[in-house]
């Protein structure tokens, strides 16, 4: 047991070392031409640099104090606990992040693997939970809500594609086909495909407004419908693929500073 732990230990910090490592490099390259504050480049014809050019709101912000702790814009706000996360991510998206063993014990990576990083008790150590969260704090919690957020959308995309069960938390449109009317695009279709695409729009938005309110627990106001549809259609033009387009909006709500204070 105490060998089993030391590996996973080691293979854990491992792990965030290579992440920290690609995120420092993705830095650096965006020394070398225009570049937003988080290191990649204007012309980087990725997912990630249209989200993060999108005015979403903030994930746990990157300002720190001396003792690199973040600064909390209020402080009456709490932190999520791994576990809490965790619970959130099951009760909302129906959705566990983790794996099952041969006896059928399902191990949760949120509090087992990452459950330090983001502020869990470390049994070998310490007794006591490091209520604080860290600069390192948001590059593990952008990693998970980008995993958690890939897992939950081809979950229900491979649901639709095989046409076996129902969907899960997109059951509100068609995963691989709804999205927004697109100008000009869409401009010169017949109106009957036009007409097929604004009906599309219509359970598209009615779709987003669910994960808001599994994200929230309140509906979106005019300007972030506006704000995620602009940013869904930048992202369908670079992957032509509604369900990646919706991956990233789903990541932006699961990193999103109102997650994660509360």
């Amino acid at each position: 047991m105490i060998l089993a732990k030391s590996i996973m230990r080691h293979i854990t910090g491992l792990g965030i070392l290579i992440f920290l490592l690609l995120t420092f490099r993705c830095s650096k390259n965006g020394d070398n031409g225009s570049s937003d504050t988080d290191g990649t480049t204007e012309n980087d014809p990725t997912i990630h640099s249209v989200i993060k050019k999108k005015a979403f709101p903030n994930s746990a912000s990157s300002s720190s104090g001396p003792d690199g702790s973040l600064q909390l814009i209020d402080r009456g706000l709490s932190f999520l606990t791994p576990e809490e996360y965790s619970a959130f991510v099951r009760q909302n998206f129906s959705f566990q992040f983790g794996w099952t063993d041969a006896q059928g014990r399902f191990h949760d990576l949120i509090t087992s693997i990452y459950g330090v990083p983001l502020g869990g008790v470390d049994f070998d150590r310490s007794l006591f939970r490091d209520p604080v969260p860290k600069i390192t704090t948001v590059l593990v919690i952008r990693w998970l809500a980008w995993e958690i957020a890939s897992g939950i959308v081809w979950r229900d995309e491979q649901t639709e594609e095989k046409q076996e069960g129902d969907k899960v938390i997109f059951s509100g449109c068609l995963l691989r086909s709804d999205r927004p009317f697109m100008v000009p695009e869409d401009e010169s279709l017949s109106l009957e495909e036009q007409q097929e695409i604004r009906h599309g729009e219509v359970r598209w938005q009615r779709q987003l407004e669910d994960l808001y309110w599994r994200s929230y627990s309140r509906a979106p106001s005019v300007e972030e419908v506006t704000m995620m549809r602009e940013a869904f259609v930048d992202m369908y033009r670079i992957q032509e693929w509604a369900p990646a387009a919706w991956r990233g909006l789903l990541y932006t709500m699961l990193a999103s500073s109102e997650v994660w204070y509360r």
